[in-house]
């Protein structure tokens, strides 16, 4: 599932059984800037940076307010299987 925005690409993997983090269950955020092939991966729902690449601090500030304002979104999204953010 992908969405775009601006210059970013948003990809999110399938919902994720996990005990680690609250809930049980996490999402992989994948995150492409289209103009520079930038590149960074986050989790939800600890909002954690696995890799923030070589995206630039406002690639990575609003990718952070993505996630914080789309979180509810993504995971319903990675349950059904498609990618609906607006």
């Amino acid at each position: 599932m992908e969405f775009f925005t601006e210059h970013i690409k948003v990809e999110i993997s399938e919902l994720k059984h996990d005990d680690s983090v609250f809930g049980g269950q996490k999402v992989i955020v994948y995150f492409i800037n289209t103009l520079t092939g930038a590149k960074g991966t986050a989790m939800l729902p600890t909002y954690e940076w696995l890799d923030k690449g070589k995206l630039s601090k406002n690639d990575i500030a609003f990718c952070n307010e993505l996630l914080h304002t789309n979180n509810s979104l993504i995971f319903r999204d990675a349950r059904e299987g498609v990618l609906t953010i607006a």
